[in-house]
């Protein structure tokens, strides 16, 4: 280690130590990257990574921020848990060079910088912001943003719970301190470390981290941003940055068996000129907060939405021990339930390391959990807060107009919260159009009724079976969404819901069951509880505008099958195309739309596709005749008979033809799987509502808009496929969710892939663009 100490009583014995560096580091920038002081990584991350592991010494150690990555990429290593320090606030002024600084690409712009108040962070305006910038990420890990020349004159301090220091862990010769400096260090002003005891008296000797003799280990690209979050100067945008470590043992403080009771809190005392990234801790040897938990709460709000009792989260160390430390700001958020959380959502903890929250609310009633965080630290989660009981009925009178937040729509004059039972009867000179967010908790209909969402979220909290024959519930404007909360089992009614859905999100432990026909044109969030579908929803796409629904990360299940649709605007071209249900009807009675014939005038309008290939199958009957050997094989005749449908076999770097799309010659029913990826000639659709049949015989036939549906069971979860392992081949991989998938991220998660990626653009005559990986979904 390389330090000074300001004890002459310490000195020799410093020098008798042998100093170690940190010398290689992994971290997740790209996947997985690796840099060392011997092998500087021509790679500069240019964006957000977390540090995986450290080489100290001889031994490789872990933080815990993904030791699978690391197995899985043969790094050998001892595990830790390391863990940013939690700094309350810095200053918010400082020296002309005090910036914040992010990886070039965190504002999504190469080589130049966002210079609006609000991107890529909001203008600063307090020291909690700056702070920030030390904390984020897994476990605060994140060396993709620092902050730079941090002013001296104040010390940020890290109070430990009755657990104290862990005296096992003096000189065991594991780091228990890891500061990291990601811009240029500098031999002044340099930053001090501290233990003190409960009167403010150091114990031991201050470390001093003179971080400008430690190994550079790899190097970054940054931009640096002024607090008003701008940067008009060149010369601080797009700049190559240095990234160093300090690894610090409790010895190295004077931390001994006879002293160690006396610590209570640690010290960090900026200089004036250091550039951290963190400052980290190995969560077994000091018992700094590590986690929230919250230690009060009600267990029911109130028929409002207000909450009864107040909430209290408590700072915590690894064990479970409290840690009094004041200033840190917790923030409140909404993890389940309809509506939004209101109130003061941020509260400071007090000297006892309690943060109170005495005003959240609901804005719309139903089970709710709230998420409790601070940058760095493991969140806590309340448990369920449920609806109020004994709330009032509410009857819906619509004697005024349709405005739902009307109260002289309602009897009693009383907007219903989500709480209410409500009762919405025949009769009544107009019926509520939703101008808010609203909730309703058992719903009784008349025949003759509706409600319309009008672009807003009806959180049904209840149940439906006072629900009469006729009602019907419109959720088919843009942004409208029909939120299903409950513990119960919901089931929904024949015809209760005009077919057309923006939005269908699901959180009901009970399970929800659909028996009306749903075309869900936007996005379908299944977060909880069982959804039986009974065949009848449907995600639909659109070409004005051009849209495809999406089924959202499937936290519950699905029982039942589900159609989903594609869209192809009308362009003659091969298609790289995948299903995102797996049928157990054949991929004729999907994509050919059942047809008969290849020229079926039964099929539905601008459906559908020609699947051909007659004459590469023996024993069809195909000739040039029209007609001959229809629809063996599922195939439809065509003048030529090629094949219009491809595999790709990624082991032998071949195209296979897809010669039967239904069972004439081969006992197993070829049906589409998701994630299956094909190449497919889409001429246009089988029948257009203007053009009428497509002609198959010419070549020249104008190509019409057409969809592609498949019904079936959606993948829900990891799904594995099998790609090439010769380096430099070709593998073709499908899409397996009906959902867009963010290739950055796929890539990240996957061991020894390139990072670049070949997509296959059909309005360049099928031309293959090679992209390097940047922030890009594709569906």
């Amino acid at each position: 280690m390389k330090f000074k100490i300001t004890s002459v009583l310490f000195l020799a014995c410093v020098f008798c130590m042998n100093a170690q560096d940190v010398t290689e580091v992994w971290t997740n920038y790209g996947g997985f990257w690796n840099s060392s002081s011997t092998s500087i990584s021509p790679v500069q991350p240019d964006n957000s990574n977390e540090l995986l592991a450290f080489r100290f010494g001889g031994t490789v150690f872990s933080t815990g921020v993904n030791d699978t990555k690391l197995t899985n990429n043969g790094v050998t290593f001892t595990a830790l848990t390391m863990r940013a320090l939690p700094i309350a606030t810095l200053p918010t002024t400082g020296s002309s060079s005090y910036f914040i600084g992010l990886g070039q690409l965190a504002d999504g712009i190469d080589n130049g910088v966002d210079n609006s108040s609000t991107q890529p962070f909001q203008a600063i305006t307090n020291g909690t912001q700056v702070a920030s910038f030390l904390t984020d990420g897994i476990q605060g890990l994140d060396l993709g943003t620092n902050v730079t020349n941090i002013p001296s004159g104040t010390t940020a301090r890290f109070n430990m719970s009755s657990a104290g220091i862990t005296a096992a862990n003096i000189g065991d010769g594991i780091p228990d301190i890891l500061v990291s400096q990601a811009t240029m260090p500098v031999a002044s002003n340099i930053d001090q470390l501290r233990f003190v005891d409960s009167a403010g008296n150091t114990v031991g000797n201050i470390v001093t981290l003179d971080i400008s003799q430690e190994p550079i280990v790899g190097s970054r690209i940054a931009d640096f941003y002024e607090f008003n979050s701008t940067q008009p100067s060149t010369g601080f945008i797009n700049t190559p940055r240095d990234i160093y470590f300090f690894a610090v043992d409790l010895a190295d403080f004077g931390i001994t068996t006879a002293n160690v009771a006396n610590a209570r809190a640690l010290l960090y005392s900026p200089g004036g000129s250091s550039d951290p990234s963190f400052i980290a801790f190995n969560e077994p040897s000091l018992g700094v907060a590590t986690q929230l938990n919250v230690v009060l709460q009600p267990s029911n709000q109130n028929c409002d939405g207000t909450l009864p009792t107040q909430i209290q989260v408590q700072l915590e160390d690894q064990n479970g021990n409290a840690v009094a430390q004041t200033g840190l700001n917790i923030t409140a958020s909404l993890e389940s339930g309809p509506g939004s959380l209101a109130g003061t959502t941020t509260q400071a903890t007090d000297g006892t390391g309690v943060a109170t929250f005495n005003d959240l609310n609901f804005t719309i009633g139903g089970n709710h959990i709230i998420r409790f965080s601070f940058a760095g630290l493991d969140d806590a989660l309340t448990t369920v807060i449920g609806n109020a009981t004994g709330c009032n009925d509410i009857l819906w009178t619509g004697d005024v107009n349709s405005d739902w937040s009307n109260t002289g729509n309602w009897s009693p004059a009383t907007i219903p919260n989500g709480n209410n039972a409500v009762n919405i009867p025949d009769g009544r000179p107009n019926y509520p159009i939703l101008d808010q967010d609203a909730g309703v908790g058992d719903l009784t209909m008349g025949g003759s009724t509706s409600i319309v969402l009008n672009g807003f979220l009806l959180a049904l909290n209840g149940s439906l079976t006072n629900v009469v024959s006729g009602a019907i519930i419109d959720a088919s404007a843009t942004g409208s969404e029909l939120y299903m909360s409950d513990n119960s089992a919901q089931n929904i009614p024949s015809g209760f819901v005009n077919p057309d859905v923006a939005n269908f999100t699901i959180e009901n432990s009970g399970g929800v069951t659909v028996n009306s026909t749903m075309n869900i044109k936007e996005v379908l969030d299944i977060r909880q509880g069982n959804l039986i579908t009974n065949g009848v929803i449907s995600m639909v796409c659109s070409f004005t505008p051009r849209k495809t629904a999406q089924i959202d990360a499937i936290n519950g299940t699905i029982s039942g099958d589900i159609t989903v649709e594609q869209c192809f605007p009308a362009r003659r071209a091969f298609r790289l195309v995948s299903a995102s249900t797996t049928t157990s009807t054949s991929i004729h009675d999907n994509w050919q739309e059942g047809a008969t014939l290849y020229n079926d005038s039964n099929v539905p309008n601008n459906y559908g596709t020609h699947i051909t290939g007659l004459g590469e199958v023996p024993g069809s009957g195909f000739t040039s005749t029209p007609g001959d050997g229809d629809q063996y094989n599922g195939l439809d005749w065509q003048p030529s008979g090629n094949a219009s449908m491809y595999s790709f076999d990624n082991s032998t770097q071949s195209w296979v033809a897809v010669l039967e799309t239904e069972n004439n010659s081969s006992p197993n029913t070829p049906i589409l799987n998701a994630g299956q990826p094909y190449r497919l000639m889409i001429r246009g659709a089988r029948k257009d509502a203007t053009n009428g049949l497509f002609d198959i015989t010419n070549n020249s036939t104008p190509p019409t808009d057409t969809k592609l549906r498949s019904t079936g069971t959606v993948q829900n979860g990891s799904l594995s496929q099998s790609v090439s392992s010769t380096s430099q081949d070709w593998s073709l991989v499908g899409n397996p969710y009906h959902a867009m998938v963010n290739v950055k991220q796929l890539i990240d998660n996957s061991n020894n892939v390139d990072r670049f990626y070949t997509i296959w653009d059909p309005t360049l005559g099928g031309t293959l663009l090679t992209a390097n990986l940047v922030e890009e979904e594709l569906l």
